[in-house]
């Protein structure tokens, strides 16, 4: 395993950088299988919630759902899901880290989303599923303005063909 991780992450044009992936990945250890890895499972509000999500939330979702405890509510999930949605994030790949510290879903992106991250608070809460619907929604819009500006930006900037 360890031959297979050096051979992974070596980068002779990064020799540092290879050498942190690798000490990060020596101390991850295979997580049990959670009893629930997604929302089609989930009751209530959270299941009528998850046929308003693309499939693009729903790997976020369920990336998010695969690094938490299972005692952690699909409804606090959701609201993780709209937060990092908001904070930036455009797709599950990016999701670098995911936990639960001190009553709080943190969220990080590695450097491919700009070094996304966000926390929800879960203790003490009542969450909204939604609510965050409507926040995951208007973060799909807003992505899809930003890339309708981006693509006529690209238009008007590019040269004139004769």
């Amino acid at each position: 395993l360890r031959g297979r991780l050096q051979r992974a992450v070596n980068d002779p044009n990064f020799p540092e950088r290879s050498r942190n992936e690798l000490e990060f990945l020596n101390h991850i250890q295979e997580r049990p299988r959670r009893g629930r890895a997604s929302l089609d499972d989930a009751g209530g509000d959270v299941q009528v919630a998850a046929t308003a999500l693309d499939r693009n939330d729903r790997a976020i979702f369920d990336r998010i759902r695969l690094g938490l405890p299972a005692s952690t509510s699909d409804d606090a999930v959701l609201q993780a899901t709209a937060d990092i949605r908001t904070a930036g994030l455009k797709n599950a790949a990016s999701i670098d880290n995911v936990g639960l510290h001190n009553g709080a879903i943190f969220v990080s992106a590695d450097h491919t989303a700009g070094y996304a991250r966000s926390k929800t608070v879960v203790e003490g809460q009542q969450f909204q599923p939604d609510h965050a619907i409507s926040q995951i929604q208007h973060a799909n819009q807003q992505q899809e303005q930003n890339n309708q500006q981006w693509t006529m930006r690209q238009q008007t900037d590019a040269p004139a063909r004769s």
